[in-house]
């Protein structure tokens, strides 16, 4: 999906978080989904937008057959925001987390307890977690200099390959949200 393009990449990405619920709602069909984020706080800022949305229309990432296994997990998160957002069936991942966390929410999302799982790119490299739908929320990422840069084409086929795998999927989607002025780059 493409966006007009924003005054900055800040106000582009908050644009952005302000619309993942809708893509995802659009396309999940109440499967396992992957959120790639620009940045670790992105990560964050989106998993909380998502379980804010989810919670107003009837709590729709939260399976009730594990309601009970959220609210254990919650209670072992040691990151406050991640045990949070455990309890709306969402979850975020990235390398500022304690290692304990980052394989909770692994285990959590491999076993179909979550079901909307937001990450920095870094997941996609070194985790084998498929999903039915990834999504790829903005194509800026944080470069740590303060700055955002363009994902590279390795990165967002590695990001985009998490969807449908074979083994796990008959079939999958992938959704790159990205400005209007690089939509044929990504098409």
């Amino acid at each position: 999906r493409t966006f007009r393009d924003g005054s900055n990449d800040f106000m582009f990405n908050k644009f952005l978080k302000d619309h993942v619920y809708g893509v995802v709602v659009d396309f999940y069909c109440g499967k396992q989904t992957l959120v790639f984020c620009a940045s670790r706080d992105n990560a964050l800022q989106v998993t909380k937008a998502l379980v804010a949305q989810s919670n107003v229309n009837g709590k729709i990432f939260v399976d009730q057959r594990h309601a009970i296994t959220l609210r254990e997990a919650s209670n072992r998160a040691k990151n406050k925001s991640l045990a949070e957002c455990i309890l709306g069936g969402c979850a975020f991942h990235h390398a500022g987390l304690e290692k304990e966390d980052r394989e909770l929410v692994e285990s959590l999302f491999h076993d179909r307890i979550i079901t909307v799982l937001c990450s920095t790119s870094t997941l996609a490299i070194g985790v084998n977690l498929p999903a039915y739908l990834c999504v790829i929320c903005g194509t800026d990422v944080y470069d740590g200099n303060g700055s955002y840069k363009e994902i590279s084409m390795d990165s967002l086929v590695q990001m985009i390959g998490r969807a449908g795998q074979p083994q796990f999927d008959s079939e999958g989607v992938a959704v790159v949200m990205t400005k209007n002025s690089l939509r044929q780059r990504y098409e």
